[in-house]
């Protein structure tokens, strides 16, 4: 049987073919997998995360289907001009290529690109827990919350407060929030605010800021604080609650505070059924009686 002879340099030529093919293979295999999401397995919404950053908390937001980051804002306007805050698009694009927190960041950025990767990591866990989003879900909720604390403080005024200290309760984004307010005929003099269940390092640490906008503002209308959202909206339905029932000696003013506060609620909570359904779990809430 006659054997062919190959030259090392035709040998030589075909290892080098092979070796391009399978890079080839496994460039389209990464890729696949890339655009496949990196294998996670997501509850699809919107979802974000906030880290510290060189001077300001950077925030990363992205929106998924069950395998695929398919969008994403990158907030990191409070960094370094010209450094930190420019670097938003280009970590935006690493991150819908890479499809994951292991991006390269932006040199020169080292602390504002390792924010934007640790936000994104709290962001992407959350997506793949299905972890309620403040800042997204239901937001006419919260509109609609405000409304009603607003309407149950205008209206309790002009019957004056029964003098005492009245507690309410809302749910918050962890826990159930407990306002206490003492009043006299006409004005807030002390508030107690329990927001210690809430997310640790965010809506656990509004307390003396809420409690000073209230002795303020006279009223529920207040700010609250950015990046505690959820939070903030239960201090004021759980304060308007309270003024509400300090205010019982106003008569038809309360009553129709509260019937306001209820419809608005009952009317939130059919646009956040269509809009976004609900969050699983058993809640509770409570209305003012003739009695109790």
């Amino acid at each position: 049987m006659q054997r062919e002879s190959i030259s090392r340099t035709t040998f030589a030529k075909g290892l080098a073919a092979g070796a391009v093919v399978a890079a080839s293979l496994g460039a389209l295999t990464l890729t696949e997998y890339s655009t496949k999401g990196g294998g996670y397995d997501f509850v699809p919404g919107t979802y974000s995360g906030t880290a510290k950053g060189m001077e300001s908390d950077v925030k990363v937001t992205i929106t998924v289907d069950e395998k695929t980051i398919t969008d994403v804002a990158v907030d990191v306007s409070g960094e370094t001009q010209g450094i930190g805050a420019a670097i938003g698009d280009e970590v935006q694009q690493q991150i819908l290529d890479a499809q994951s927190a292991e991006i390269d960041g932006v040199a020169g950025a080292t602390v504002s690109s390792g924010a934007v990767k640790e936000a994104l990591t709290a962001a992407i866990e959350k997506a793949e827990n299905g972890e309620a989003d403040p800042e997204t879900e239901a937001p006419a909720v919260e509109e609609a919350v405000s409304e009603a604390a607003a309407e149950g403080q205008e209206a309790v005024p002009a019957g004056g407060y029964t003098p005492g200290t009245y507690t309410a309760s809302a749910k918050g984004i962890e826990s159930d929030v407990e306002v206490s307010v003492t009043v006299d005929e006409s004005a807030i003099t002390d508030v107690a605010v329990d927001v210690s269940g809430e997310t640790a390092g965010i809506g656990a640490e509004i307390g003396d800021e809420v409690v000073d906008q209230i002795l303020s503002a006279q009223s529920a209308q207040i700010d609250g604080v950015a990046g505690a959202t959820i939070t903030s909206e239960a201090v004021k339905t759980a304060l308007a609650d309270a003024l509400v029932q300090a205010g019982a000696g106003a008569g038809e003013a309360a009553a129709q505070a509260e019937e306001a506060v209820s419809e608005s609620v009952e009317e939130t909570a059919g646009e956040a059924a269509s809009a976004g359904g609900y969050t699983p779990g058993t809640y509770t809430a409570s209305a003012k009686g003739i009695e109790s």
